[in-house]
């Protein structure tokens, strides 16, 4: 009877146990697990809605790679220069100027900026994008050329009117470095000006370079901002868009033998 008893208290401790497991480390208890053997936060497996990015990162990782041994023999040093001399200031006509070096994208719930693979890499513009443009050299230029006050921002789908932008302020400027220190942002925090202004019904205290015969204005105003991608065999594209314009103006450049050279403008 005592060997009996002992057996069953064993055999209640082995399943009570049993049904203790977490054999995959994923926090979900064996018994309750759909995939016992396999770590995932779906009821113990994988997420159907995010696919296995490993083949996808290989290849964006390899594109990465080549672009960056293009760029070895690719002299970078001049070309802001040129894309700057091809700027349509004759389009500008008011006295505040929203620049925006970046066009950020923005996304709807459910597409594949949440539920598909998102690149470690950056494939779009690895060598030469705003921030290789928009240095300090530039950035003065743009002073000297344009007679207005310079308000930078980050444009929203090409200002689009639902989303808007993103002014730059010191806490904006400090939350972006975290997740990309862009070049400019060093040099326009070290010469801009501040200012308060109302935008979206909220109060905010702006960077901006200041024309001083020009009150700050950010609702009349132009707009310009630039989008950059790149190309395999030195090729830098510049899509240009002005005041809101659908069609941008686009320069297309190759570095060949020394030089760059327009493939389209």
């Amino acid at each position: 009877m005592k060997t009996l008893f002992s057996f069953l208290m064993i055999f209640s401790f082995l399943c009570l146990s049993a049904q203790e497991k977490d054999s995959d480390g994923d926090g979900v208890l064996d018994k309750d697990d759909a995939c016992p053997t396999i770590k995932g936060n779906y009821y113990g497996c994988p997420d159907p809605t995010k696919p296995d990015c490993t083949e996808f990162q290989k290849e964006k990782k390899k594109i990465f790679d080549n672009f960056k041994n293009e760029s070895k023999s690719v002299d970078y040093s001049i070309l802001s220069d040129i894309i700057f001399s091809k700027i349509d200031f004759k389009r500008f006509t008011h006295a505040n100027l929203l620049i925006s070096p970046e066009n950020i994208k923005g996304y709807d719930c459910g597409v594949p900026f949440m539920y598909g693979c998102r690149s470690d890499y950056n494939t779009t513009n690895p060598n030469y994008s705003s921030s290789e443009f928009f240095n300090s050299n530039i950035i003065k230029k743009f002073r000297k050329k344009i007679k207005a006050n310079i308000i930078p921002v980050f444009a929203i789908n090409n200002f689009d009117n639902e989303f808007g932008m993103n002014l730059f302020t010191n806490d904006f400027i400090e939350d972006w470095q975290k997740i990309r220190n862009f070049e400019y942002f060093k040099v326009i925090k070290n010469i801009a000006s501040e200012s308060k202004v109302i935008y979206k019904n909220r109060e905010q205290e702006i960077l901006y370079l200041p024309n001083n015969k020009y009150e700050l204005n950010i609702e009349n105003t132009d707009y310009l901002m630039f989008d950059f991608k790149n190309e395999l065999e030195n090729i830098v594209i510049v899509d240009i868009y002005y005041n809101r314009e659908e069609n941008p103006q686009t320069l297309k450049l190759q570095y060949n033998l020394g030089k760059w050279n327009f493939l389209s403008n």
